[in-house]
């Protein structure tokens, strides 16, 4: 077998319809008019799909889908040529919208995204045990539904606590991916990230902290990309 022919499936177990505004100013308790509208599908595993898709890498994203929000998603995948497999729940897919201001200041509202059975996380784990053995890499991105406890990508700490034990800081989902491409096409590969949560404590970022905190990363990323 060689050392590419497997395909990298991507987990989205919280996906949604990002919906994103242009608007002049956001007041409270006025009535606002959008000057644009977008949708698309949204779910940091869908993203990295999207752009694993684009360099003709071999991908399927995997994860929930429900409504009609899920078939708006599953429509706009086909039409992206994304390859996808997702388990069919009761409930509505979420809706995350994201208001940006002539002040260029984004204002965001994240659903929480859908209550899952257990017979429906039953049929993920199936589906994921028939596609795991096809898989080279896999990735596991975003945020989970309702009421899906956040251990659920991995309930076992030992392995954790192990790897802090050996000094390891940080787990950074998407960049496996980042670094699987780089290695293939043979260019040097840099992921930047910022701290969000402490997966051994809990601890976790705020909302206004994560914006600011982001706002740095971007700048250290573009001075980096000027200077490369």
């Amino acid at each position: 077998m060689k050392r590419w022919e497997k395909m990298i499936l991507v987990i989205n177990l919280n996906a949604s319809v990002d919906k994103r505004y242009e608007l002049q100013d956001i007041k409270k308790g006025a009535v606002m008019r959008a000057k644009t509208v977008e949708n698309t599908p949204g779910g940091k595993g869908i993203h990295v799909a999207n752009v694993a898709t684009i360099l003709k890498e071999d991908c399927l994203v995997t994860g929930f889908l429900g409504g009609k929000t899920g078939e708006f998603i599953k429509d706009k995948l086909k039409c992206y040529n994304i390859k996808n497999d997702f388990v069919d729940i009761k409930e509505d897919t979420r809706e995350c919208l994201a208001f940006t201001t002539d002040d260029l200041i984004q204002t965001e509202i994240l659903e929480p995204g859908p209550n899952v059975t257990e017979d429906e996380r039953e049929s993920f784990f199936n589906k994921y045990n028939s596609l795991i053995d096809k898989s080279t890499i896999v990735v596991a991105s975003g945020s989970v539904p309702r009421n899906i406890e956040d251990s659920f990508y991995k309930d076992d700490m030992t392995e954790t606590l192990a790897l802090a034990d050996l000094g390891v800081m940080g787990v950074e989902m998407e960049a496996a991916a980042l670094y699987y491409l780089g290695a293939k096409f043979n260019v040097k590969t840099l992921a930047i990230c910022t701290v969000s949560d402490h997966i051994i404590t809990g601890e976790e970022t705020t909302a206004e902290e994560r914006q600011l905190t982001f706002n740095d990363m971007i700048k250290v990323g573009l001075e980096t990309a000027i200077r490369a």
